[in-house]
């Protein structure tokens, strides 16, 4: 039933809006990898000034304590959100762990207590990743929902550029608390955001659906009718054909449809049938779906390939270039700045061609730069091939979600969570091994870097096989060769 206009929130339709939605989990996404991030560069430094020897092995085990948090703690988190009606509750409650985890950090005298504080971030920041792209699927119209994952997930190449220098300035002039202190500052405009956004589960109640293919606040039922259903009843009229289309139900109101995240692709009588289901019913599912499986094992081997890279590429620069660490800080700003924007793209190009195909073109790019990378003769050559594979490489992680995305749309019973969480999980494990695996790589192995680099064009190679046999429907392979 369509609520009366005398209880409307104010900045209803801004507030619910799609774009607005995705500034928001933009915000979230940038400010999790923002606190993420900004404590890399100074974490050595603190670690010895406590009298700690191995600073760097051991920053690398707090880096592995935060993917633990996140891994651990996806499945119940997951489950959990899904069972609720709100995604803007636990968006808060996140954030709230988020800031007391890194206070915790910023205080601890002792390596254990720096340790628990990165698993509790760990376990923030699957709150915001889960939820926050569950809520931007909730509000996104089917046919943009690539480009507005891709500019929320440019929130994490946004953090990556600002959060080491800010983070290295800040310590190099106020000392180690700084950075955190700025950090503290940041979360405020998040804060707001997740206060102000209005789900579209409430929207729906004023008749406004954000995730209408048409601008959601122009031609909706409550808004060109000005009419509620007190006074369709008055007047001893009946809400009939399109004129409320979109009242939501009783089950609406709490959420029940809506969070499976398939109501906008069922007709109503089938969605009103829905039932959620039970854990191990959601993990069948998901496992018997080809779609499912190939988007999360790709979403593990883009951890695994991107974080790889992490630890060993400073290492290279000083070694075979002889770059200080303050030149090599300022060099990954032109290598990161050009992946703000392969997000936004392969997003689009995936809304108009589908997730496979662009998918399947992003990882196959991304092959070659590594291996040229090997090549000891030219810095400007390594630079330069930094730049395009770091850039192709963060252009397959719009259609990944995207093509989750359509896995609960497509599955009664699977929520955005659910998929998402399971996301979250893969690429969590992979981020998590995959700094372990280049470290080893590049100490241990006589030609680490060319091991590294290998490695990393291996695992495109093997994604972008797994895209094009698995992803979409129908999947490239048939699409192009009709088999």
């Amino acid at each position: 039933m369509i609520s009366s206009t005398r209880n409307r929130p104010w900045g209803l339709v801004w507030r619910s809006h799609v774009w607005f939605v995705t500034a928001v989990v933009f915000l979230g996404i940038f400010t999790d990898l923002f606190f993420y991030t900004v404590a890399i560069p100074v974490v050595p430094f603190r670690l010895e000034s406590l009298g700690y020897k191995n600073a760097s092995a051991l920053t690398g085990w707090l880096l592995f304590a935060f993917s633990g948090g996140l891994v651990l703690s996806t499945p119940p988190i997951s489950w959990f959100s899904e069972k609720i009606s709100s995604r803007r509750m636990p968006m808060l409650i996140g954030l709230l762990g988020l800031i007391g985890a890194q206070i915790m950090f910023m205080l601890a005298p002792v390596y254990w207590l720096m340790a628990l504080a990165r698993v509790l971030q760990g376990i923030s920041s699957t709150v915001v990743w889960t939820v926050g792209l569950s809520l931007l699927s909730d509000s996104s119209p089917k046919s943009k929902l690539g480009q507005h994952l891709g500019i929320a997930m440019s929130g994490i190449s946004t953090a990556s550029v600002l959060a080491p220098p800010i983070g290295g300035a800040l310590y190099d002039k106020l000392g180690f608390h700084a950075p955190f202190i700025f950090s503290l500052g940041v979360v405020t405009l998040d804060i707001a955001g997740r206060m102000l956004v209005i789900e579209r589960k409430d929207a729906l109640k004023w008749g406004i659906d954000p995730a209408a293919e048409s601008d959601p606040g122009s031609a909706t039922p409550a808004s060109t009718e000005d009419k509620d259903a007190a006074t369709v009843a008055e007047e001893g009229g009946t809400a009939t054909s399109n004129e409320f289309q979109e009242k939501p139900s009783e089950k609406d109101a709490t959420g029940a449809i809506i969070a499976h995240g398939v109501s906008d692709s069922l007709p109503e009588d089938t969605a009103e049938q829905v039932r959620r289901l039970s854990f191990m019913e959601v993990l069948g599912v998901i496992f018997r779906s080809k779609r499912a499986l190939a988007a999360i094992f790709n979403a593990l081997l883009y951890g695994i390939s991107y974080t790889a890279q992490e630890p060993t590429f400073p290492l290279r620069l000083q070694d075979a270039y002889g770059q200080s660490p303050l030149k090599v800080g300022i060099l990954y700003i032109p290598i990161v700045v050009p992946t703000l924007l392969s997000g936004f793209i392969s997003g689009k190009i995936s809304d108009k061609t589908g997730s496979g195909l662009i998918c399947t073109i992003v990882f196959l790019l991304a092959i070659p730069w590594p291996l040229i990378m090997i090549i000891h003769r030219n810095f400007a050559l390594i630079i330069t091939s930094a730049v395009f594979a770091f850039f192709f490489l963060a252009g397959a992680l719009t259609p990944i979600t995207t093509e989750l995305d359509s896995v609960a749309r497509l599955n009664p019973g699977i929520g955005f969570t659910h998929v998402y969480g399971a996301f979250n999980m893969a690429y969590g494990l992979g981020s998590a091994v995959g700094p372990l695996i280049g470290g080893q790589l590049y100490d241990h192995v006589e030609n680490g870097w060319a091991a590294v680099m290998g490695l990393s064009s291996g695992i495109c190679l093997i994604a972008a096989l797994v895209c094009f046999f698995f992803t979409d429907d129908p999947p490239p392979v048939k699409r192009i060769f009709g088999l």
